[in-house]
């Protein structure tokens, strides 16, 4: 049996390339830049921005079902991470304190195999695709794990902030649409408001 998560020579069969994109999606792109008043390169550009990202140690690869939707559509949105709630995964981060998926440098052998009673929040993040590799480090052995993209990241964090803050990330979303507001703003009191009520909202008990 031979694993090839991360063998460079299979790195490219779980998406698409950026070729791949260009050369079977130019027609409905050039549309759908054309709807938006984009150039082409722009388009492309924002694409890959909510997009690309997803590596096992090859090149970067674009995550076919959010593709798919994107052209038949015609605009941005979380199509894949709309496809499930990662409850499981958020109650696996707040049971450490994990919020920080930014950057983060584990050993490969992480990914070999994990007990479903002791799972690690890290490699249970990468195998559903919630981080992927960014780069590795030979000297150490260790690889980097980051957000794909910001289709991921931005969901995922709203998800989040609903875990640690104990609201529904519906409202969760609100609250962070606000602290953005009142940073665009420069409004101060509103920023300390909502940090405040976001405090009042967890529970005493949670140390």
């Amino acid at each position: 049996l031979n694993d090839i998560t991360l063998d460079k020579e299979f790195g490219a069969i779980c998406g698409y390339t950026q070729a791949e994109l260009e050369f079977n999606f130019s027609e409905e792109i050039r549309s759908i830049a054309v709807e938006m008043n984009l150039s082409e390169h722009d388009l492309y550009e924002k694409i890959k921005q909510w997009y690309n990202g997803y590596g096992w140690l090859g090149e970067r690869m674009y995550n076919p079902f959010s593709i798919l939707n994107f052209i038949r559509k015609g605009e941005f949105n979380n199509f894949w991470f709309a496809t499930g709630h990662p409850s499981f995964l958020i109650n696996q981060m707040t049971s450490v304190f994990a919020y920080n998926l930014e950057n983060v440098e584990v050993d490969p052998i992480m990914f070999d195999g994990s007990s479903v009673d002791n799972i690690d929040y890290r490699s249970l993040l990468f195998q559903t695709g919630y981080l992927t590799i960014t780069a590795q480090n030979p000297d150490r052995g260790t690889v980097i794990l980051n957000y794909p993209n910001k289709e991921v990241k931005d969901a995922l964090l709203k998800y989040a902030l609903g875990g640690y803050a104990n609201r529904s990330h519906a409202d969760s979303q609100i609250s962070a649409l606000d602290l953005r507001d009142a940073l665009l703003e420069g409004n101060i009191e509103r920023f300390k408001n909502t940090v405040n009520a976001l405090f009042a909202s967890i529970p005493y008990d949670i140390f």
